[in-house]
């Protein structure tokens, strides 16, 4: 495979929404890649193996399979899957995790994230995909309180959490010192994201996180149902990785800045309390950040929108306002209702993964 190909994959031959999106089903370069999130849609915008959550999963795993192979790219090359979905029985969390693990091999980290419902009725998931280099080396750790799995590439590292809400500054100590084993710090932490449960989110947004610049309002609330604190990573292998916080009257930046790739989180505050309003915001504090940084929309390969809300037009409403950004091809795009964040009065948190130059 040609380590510099570019990847753009055109949003619609596997499924369509029920609006146009400016997006892309995958975009990547070389062996790094993104795709937008699956779902189990027909290419007439219509739900597939309605309510039936293990058969959508079956269906999205099939999808996922279909864009490697467009993109010459394989299993070895899936480093995360990240799936969205509404708990429907005590049993789902394992299946899922088996049936994941068994198209996608065991050096695959699955990230499961309860939702409280999907925007179009009868959807019950949504998978992101994440590919980069082949492992060299995994490890895990755990303890009566915490769990930690490490997949490593000769050009990175991906890092899955989970930690009891009592425990977690006792797992972070931990954890910086399973990191240290293998030349890694706070310095290398990319792209940063936590959940928990609305029991445990007081316990979560006291710790300092893991990387540099952290918001801890922006945790995702994972619903009422009691489990763990989970945190999911991308950390870069000998390079260095700036990280800041900015409170702004309307909302909060992370800026977190590599020599090659980039990662910015924001969530509206203060007076911008309503979804669309709130995205309005965030987005145009996002332009004004990445001019500051002499970057661009066109840079982003990756936009995920965590929002609060229950219908098909408030996604699309929310949505034509991060659209409206950018132009065809753009970038992968995934955008799904929670519980909460634990800023409760905002209404979507938002993180741009930037690779500038990808396109070239």
């Amino acid at each position: 495979m040609n380590d510099d190909r570019t990847h753009i994959l055109e949003f619609g031959k596997l499924w369509k929404m029920a609006i146009d999106v400016p997006y892309s089903t995958l975009v990547g370069k070389g062996v790094n890649a993104w795709s937008c999130g699956q779902l189990a849609l027909s290419r007439a915008a219509q739900v597939l193996a309605s309510g039936d959550l293990k058969a959508q999963a079956e269906i999205v795993c099939t999808y996922l399979e279909q864009i490697l192979l467009a993109s010459d790219l394989d299993v070895t090359n899936v480093r995360r899957i990240v799936v969205y979905f509404v708990r429907t029985g005590s049993t789902d969390d394992r299946v899922l995790q088996e049936l994941f693990a068994a198209r996608f091999g065991v050096h695959t980290m699955v990230d499961l994230i309860p939702l409280p419902r999907f925007y179009y009725d009868g959807i019950e998931l949504e998978c992101d995909l994440f590919c980069g280099a082949p492992v060299t080396h995994a490890e895990q750790e755990s303890s009566a309180t915490h769990r930690f799995d490490l997949c490593m590439t000769a050009r990175d590292a991906w890092l899955s959490i989970a930690s009891d809400a009592t425990a977690l500054a006792d797992t972070l100590s931990a954890l910086r010192v399973f990191l240290a084993r293998f030349d890694f710090d706070s310095s290398n932490v990319l792209a940063e994201h936590w959940m928990a449960s609305t029991e445990d989110l007081p316990a979560a947004i006291s710790m300092p996180g893991l990387g540099e610049g952290f918001d801890a309002l922006a945790i995702v609330n994972a619903g009422a149902a009691p489990g763990p604190v989970r945190g999911r990573f991308r950390l870069l292998r000998d390079v260095p990785v700036s990280g800041s916080v900015t409170h702004c009257d309307d909302s909060v930046l992370v800026v977190r800045q590599a020599p090659a790739e980039a990662w910015l989180q924001v969530r509206p505050a203060g007076s911008a309390t309503g979804l669309v309003d709130g995205t309005r915001v965030s987005m145009a504090r996002m332009a004004e950040q990445l001019s500051e940084m002499n970057l661009q929309f066109a840079d982003v390969v990756k936009q995920t929108a965590h929002y609060v809300g229950a219908s098909a037009d408030e996604l699309h409403a929310n949505m034509r306002v991060r659209n409206a950004c950018y132009t065809q091809p753009g970038p992968a795009s995934t955008g799904v209702p929670v519980y909460g964040l634990a800023a409760g009065e905002a209404k979507s948190v938002i993180d741009l993964h930037l690779v500038p130059g990808w396109r070239a």
